[in-house]
């Protein structure tokens, strides 16, 4: 038993994704009865599970989809929602008593559906204004782990928030752009597209993997390499993205 918000309650109190960050998370987007490029995200939940020597709760990407398929129909069937899967190791302690050291590698879930009142991706473009925060990033430990501990984002978004920007960059110690509260970054300089690599400090996002390989498909040269404050500003174009908003342009930085 433990307090929450004042209350005594039972059952939560070993929960190790709130206690120790001990998990991990997926976001995506789902349109139209089905997750936009949801293999992809299996793939990166598998290595997720892998690195923290997991045990995912679902044998098959089926069954991880028959869950979201699931969720949604109790919703209601919305055309477009954001679906995020959180996953954490489940301890088999019952009187709650929990140490840093793991003593299971069985996975707890939770999933949640948030209605999208419209598809973002076809939404009318917005005047993208992209500010730089002093928020340092130092690279994770574990660079291709979306984790339980996202502070550095929320600290970004609010820092964005309190200057009427849409979104903020962060940092690494080595001063360069790595990304930005919830996107990927991407530059045009010259003939070439840049972004910045997972061993900076930046998430393994989705839909910059996408871009990535759309781009080289298409015979544009596509660097991974973090851009400095000088790199930006001499940049044709700067771009944005998440599994949620698709690709989106900033229009002032």
């Amino acid at each position: 038993m433990h307090l929450t918000n004042g209350n005594l309650e039972e059952g939560t109190g070993s929960n190790r994704g709130l206690l120790y960050g001990d998990g991990f998370f997926d976001t995506l987007l789902w349109h139209g009865g089905k997750a936009v490029w949801g293999n992809a995200h299996w793939e990166r939940m598998q290595q997720s599970a892998r690195t923290l020597a997991l045990s995912l709760p679902f044998a098959l990407e089926s069954e991880w989809q028959a869950q979201l398929n699931r969720l949604w129909q109790v919703r209601g069937k919305p055309q477009t929602a954001k679906v995020r899967t959180v996953l954490w190791r489940h301890h088999p302690d019952p009187e709650g008593r929990c140490s840093f050291l793991p003593e299971a590698n069985t996975a707890e879930w939770m999933i949640n559906l948030e209605v999208l009142p419209l598809n973002p991706w076809t939404a009318p473009a917005l005047s993208l204004v992209l500010g730089n925060s002093p928020v340092v990033k130092c690279p994770p430990l574990i660079p291709d782990l979306k984790s339980l501990s996202a502070l550095p984002y929320v600290l970004a978004a609010q820092y964005a928030s309190l200057r009427g920007w849409n979104d903020a960059l962060l940092q690494n110690p080595g001063g360069e752009w790595i990304e930005s509260s919830r996107s990927n970054l991407f530059y045009l300089k010259g003939e070439s597209w840049y972004s910045p690599p997972v061993e900076s400090g930046c998430l393994p996002g989705v839909t910059a993997q996408q871009l990535i390989a759309w781009l080289h498909r298409r015979g544009h040269r596509v660097l991974l390499q973090s851009p400095n404050t000088q790199d930006l500003a001499d940049a044709r174009a700067i771009w944005l993205t998440n599994s949620l908003q698709g690709i989106q342009s900033v229009t002032l930085w």
